[in-house]
């Protein structure tokens, strides 16, 4: 059973009102000496603060909530390393829930951090979330009061405080960089496409080959689901269209497209150049070092809790949206292979 204050107070032999003013450190006229008796003794009982309770008088928790799709993929399980190691910095705890991409469990656990009386939440969807339960959702956490950030995946039709990687800029690099090295006939390999995020880095593809007078085939585009299963599909699709380059949205597709080559008996990257995006940490670790896109994780993590600490520290203020946009840069390994035209 839980030690409380009226616990310390029988067993110091203090009243209540005095163990209160003592651990909760506030001024009082007690003696030093009494004061010292009455914390002893909260430690020698093992005394914790209900900090439930106390987040009710102070109307503040100092906890935050995190949703994200899929800690298996290792791109939030670094963001939500990010988020806590920011959050930490800043006094505040982190409770996160995962989705596992099921998006009924998006509002579930929004409902259950505002029912907790989390301070704030930052916010990754799944990856099917429909447009009307994204802004059902968000809509909910405005009518709580309740601040929050949304991150990487940006709401349809909703405007909100935001911190996201320039995905334009990304998907652009990676073909850019494929085609200077000569490659002509280059596959995509997406993410789901009804989220921004794999729209953008699809338009960044389009613009590089637009850039350098490649007509774009649309019989090229493979849409996956940023995690594993759908890469036997794709390499069949592209062994059959002979393309020498594959631009992958992320990395977990990247390091699937890795395994079906080598069950096919495609070698990378002398038969098959292949680029992802994220770069996890596993890039370093695979054969061939894959050469990726970097998102810099430390930095939105660190920009998100900023970002929500900020809505919270000024929540009887009217605060005009904030969305921060990083840029991405390339990081070059061993995937990819040059060639001359004609080969």
């Amino acid at each position: 059973m839980r030690v409380t204050i009226k616990d310390v107070a029988k067993k110091s032999g203090f009243s209540i009102t005095s163990v209160s003013l003592v651990l909760n450190n506030k001024e009082t006229k007690i003696p030093e000496s009494s004061r010292q008796l009455i914390l002893s003794t909260a430690e020698e009982l093992g005394y914790r603060p209900n900090r439930l309770a106390v987040g009710l008088l102070k109307k503040k928790t100092k906890l935050l909530g995190l949703v994200i799709p899929d800690n298996s993929n290792m791109f939030f399980s670094e963001l939500s390393k990010s988020v806590e190691i920011a959050a930490r910095k800043r006094g505040y705890s982190l409770i996160y829930g995962n989705t596992s991409d099921v998006y009924s469990r998006d509002y579930e656990y929004l409902k259950l951090f505002v029912d907790h009386q989390v301070d704030g939440i930052v916010i990754t969807k799944s990856s099917h979330l429909p447009e009307k339960e994204d802004i059902r959702n968000l809509e909910f956490l405005q009518k709580n009061n309740v601040p929050f950030v949304v991150v990487d995946r940006q709401p349809k039709g909703f405007h909100s405080d935001m911190v996201t990687v320039n995905n334009t800029t990304g998907g652009y690099m990676a073909t850019k960089y494929l085609i200077e090295c000569g490659h002509r006939k280059i596959g995509c390999f997406t993410g789901p496409l009804g989220l921004t995020t794999s729209q953008q880095r699809l338009d960044g593809y389009k613009k590089a080959l637009e850039e350098f007078n490649i007509r774009y085939d649309e019989n090229l585009v493979v849409e996956g689901n940023f995690s594993s299963g759908f890469e036997d599909k794709a390499m069949s699709v592209f062994l059959n269209k002979k393309v020498t380059a594959v631009f992958c949205q992320n990395d977990i597709m990247a390091f699937g497209i890795y395994r079906a080559a080598n069950k096919s008996g495609i070698k990378i990257p002398s038969q098959l150049s292949v680029i992802g995006y994220d770069n996890i940490n596993l890039c370093d670790i695979v054969y061939p070092g894959l050469t990726t896109i970097h998102q810099p994780i430390d930095q939105i993590g660190e920009e998100s809790v900023r970002i929500l600490t900020k809505l919270i520290e000024n929540s009887n203020q009217k605060i005009e949206a904030e969305v921060k946009e990083l840029e991405p840069k390339l990081v070059i390994r061993n995937s990819i292979i040059s060639i001359v035209e004609g080969e």
